[in-house]
């Protein structure tokens, strides 16, 4: 159950991989989901802010540019937040069935690093 937790979208998965990585020392499994939560967090928050950033530019491009950059920044934010979503409900249901999925980069360094 500590595991899946992890997963869940927006910043209360963060904070329980965050919990989990620093009280469970025993369990390889846990710690391995925890800090593998805690990377796709991180690649969500770090996509979000680019996005962010560059659609903040283009914002102040004029009139067009005002139109052009709300609507993509509302787009982003909303594909990313779909995204964010099914990862996780995705990576919950996977645990709570018993596997045990590892992600394509984020999976290879949490091996290295637990």
């Amino acid at each position: 159950m500590a595991a899946m937790l992890g997963y869940i979208p927006l910043f209360i998965g963060a904070v329980l991989g965050v919990v989990f990585l620093a009280t469970e020392k025993n369990d390889r499994f846990v710690r391995f989901h925890a800090l593998q939560s805690l990377l796709l967090h991180g690649v969500f928050f770090v996509v979000s802010v680019v996005f962010g950033m560059f659609f903040n530019v283009i914002e102040h491009m004029g009139r067009f540019g005002a139109i052009l950059g709300t609507l993509g920044s509302l787009a982003v934010s909303a594909l990313l937040f779909l995204a964010s979503m099914a990862a996780g409900i995705y990576m919950m249901t996977k645990i709570n069935s018993g596997e045990n999925i590892k992600l394509p980069v984020i999976g290879e360094f949490t091996e290295k690093n637990i």
